[in-house]
């Protein structure tokens, strides 16, 4: 995976590159949101205790079909 973002106290682009291995990875599951607008809509709250939190989602029987037969 490579994560690139724009550094405005530099005035940089950054860049990370990040591999996983096979146990790392959780096959059905997506991210949940981190981060919400505040109140008063003068801020985002980064909540990094979620940086992990996820869910398993439902694959729709055309995916499981095509997985299986792959």
């Amino acid at each position: 995976m490579n994560i690139k973002a724009f550094d405005d106290h530099f005035s940089n682009i950054v860049q990370q590159r990040t591999s996983y291995t096979y146990q790392q990875v959780i096959y059905g599951a997506k991210f949940l949101p981190m981060f919400e607008r505040s109140p008063d809509g003068a801020y985002t709250l980064l909540e990094l205790n979620k940086i992990n939190a996820h869910e398993m989602v439902k694959f729709p029987e055309h995916a499981k079909a095509t997985t299986e037969a792959g």
